[in-house]
């Protein structure tokens, strides 16, 4: 999927959500997050206008499939969510919340939502905003991780392992008395990523006993 239907993907995990209102919402706010940087400028153009097509065929109150029209040079798999979502009652909340809270004021808060998971579980969970963009997610150990959008989508699979995230496998060279001791130092990331276009940088530290994984919003 480009930049230029990157609010797609994003649709579509909120369809899988149990609360599928919670997930739209969520949706909602990383793709108007996401259309607040150059790169996604035009395409989050394309998803007002995506969404003023959902609106009309709610006051048309068209639920028949193939009954809505769109004028973006879509892709087939766009129309059909397009008609999903103009059948679909929960939008209408979901879309008029969201356009309610844009409306608060000239710079509302918008916050991105991470969900970190090891071996399948939920473990952690990380929100920034434009007053706080970088977080951690900490007590790392080795295992097999995902790095997910509240809303679902995910942005990273990774099996870090001792070498990622523990001082005495990832710094054997160095005492690990010393290499505790941050005071003074640069602490170097055994890992890094970049994420949504350089949107989102990751990095892993390694600890003594435990690991943490750093997310910023660049």
């Amino acid at each position: 999927m480009t930049n230029d239907l990157y609010f797609i993907p994003l649709l579509m995990q909120a369809f899988e959500r149990a609360d599928l209102a919670e997930g739209l919402r969520q949706a909602f706010r990383t793709i108007i997050t996401l259309g607040k940087n150059e790169r996604f400028r035009s395409a989050y153009a394309q998803f007002l206008a995506f969404m003023d097509a959902v609106a009309a065929a709610h006051k048309r109150q068209d639920r028949a499939r193939g009954g809505v029209s769109i004028t973006l040079g879509a892709t087939d798999e766009t129309r059909v969510l397009l008609e999903e979502l103009a059948a679909c009652p929960e939008l209408a909340e979901a879309w008029e919340g969201i356009k309610e809270d844009l409306e608060m004021g000239p710079e509302p808060t918008v916050r991105i939502k991470f969900v970190l998971r090891r071996n399948a579980d939920a473990l952690q969970e990380l929100g920034l905003s434009r007053d706080q963009r970088k977080g951690e997610m900490t007590r790392l150990v080795p295992g097999s991780y995902q790095l997910l959008l509240a809303s679902g989508q995910v942005l990273w699979e990774v099996e870090l392992t001792a070498q990622d995230l523990l001082l005495a496998y990832a710094r054997p060279e160095e005492p690990l008395r010393i290499a505790a001791d941050t005071g003074g130092t640069v602490e170097r990331p055994t890992r890094q990523t970049t994420l949504l276009d350089g949107e989102i940088a990751v990095r892993i530290f390694a600890g003594l006993t435990t690991g943490r994984m750093e997310v910023e919003w660049c």
